[in-house]
């Protein structure tokens, strides 16, 4: 009787291939416990770039940057179903792993549906501003009006002066007709002949919590200007993003001094 009621125990062998399987999995553990704990204080250190998936193979991804630098980067095991050249990547500080997917980044096309064409609006539709309307067209239509370019061009010889000129900022409060002074111009100038586009851009479509995105729209929407010219690039609440020289401490203010400096 007592030995039909003995316990029964696994042979040695299979314990000891039990034993050595459960190590495996603790040194995985291990091992996955330190990258995450690296990725946290990565992710405390600063921003983190976003770029372009262009391809993935396995459990790595080629991501590329808004300004053209390529990275091979590591895919966790949560994100691998997310990852796809449909989306976009957020990476580390380091740029060694992506910690997050989003959704493909507004690019330029989204941008032109704000660029209008010879607007109908015009110099007689502005009324009570006549000085301000003056002294705008004093700054600006002649480098609109290739006959007035021309002309001025071989007065002024210093090609710096004719570069730092047709930039200005008009200031006051909301709803006295600033915005509608400035396509008034393009709108005049498109009647006289030459076909000139407005495009207005709000401040917060600049600036990007994403690293290198604030460089990437100020250049795209740059670009989307020169390409539409003769252009009246309007920035509304430019306030909102104009500092002291000094005062820009982020990448982002950084991106924006260089465009208004443009």
């Amino acid at each position: 009787m007592a030995e039909q009621n003995a316990p029964e125990y696994p042979p040695a062998l299979e314990l000891e291939k039990e034993l050595t399987r459960k190590e495996r999995q603790i040194e995985y553990l291990q091992t996955e416990l330190r990258r995450y704990h690296n990725l946290m204080e990565e992710l405390k250190q600063g921003m983190r770039p976003i770029g372009t998936i262009e391809d993935v193979k396995g459990d790595t991804a080629l991501v590329r940057l808004s300004g053209g630098q390529a990275f091979q980067v590591s895919i966790p095991p949560e994100l691998r179903d997310r990852v796809g050249t449909s989306v976009d990547a957020v990476l580390s500080p380091t740029k060694g792993v992506i910690v997050d997917v989003i959704e493909r980044m507004k690019d330029r096309s989204l941008l032109e549906y704000q660029v209008e064409k010879a607007p109908k609006v015009f110099y007689e539709d502005i009324i009570g501003l006549r000085k301000e309307l003056h002294s705008l067209r004093q700054a600006i239509e002649w480098i609109l009006d290739p006959g007035t370019r021309s002309r001025r061009e071989q007065i002024i010889r210093d090609p710096r002066m004719l570069e730092e000129a047709g930039s200005v900022l008009l200031f006051g409060p909301p709803g006295t007709g600033k915005t509608y002074m400035a396509k008034a111009v393009a709108g005049t100038i498109s009647n006289r002949g030459q076909n000139t586009s407005f495009l207005k851009i709000e401040s917060y479509e600049i600036v990007s919590k994403w690293l290198g995105e604030s460089a990437k729209n100020v250049k795209e929407i740059f670009k989307l200007a020169r390409e539409s010219a003769p252009t009246v690039l309007f920035v509304d609440e430019a306030d909102a993003i104009g500092r002291a020289r000094m005062e820009a401490t982020t990448d982002a203010g950084r991106d924006v001094q260089g465009m208004l400096n443009q």
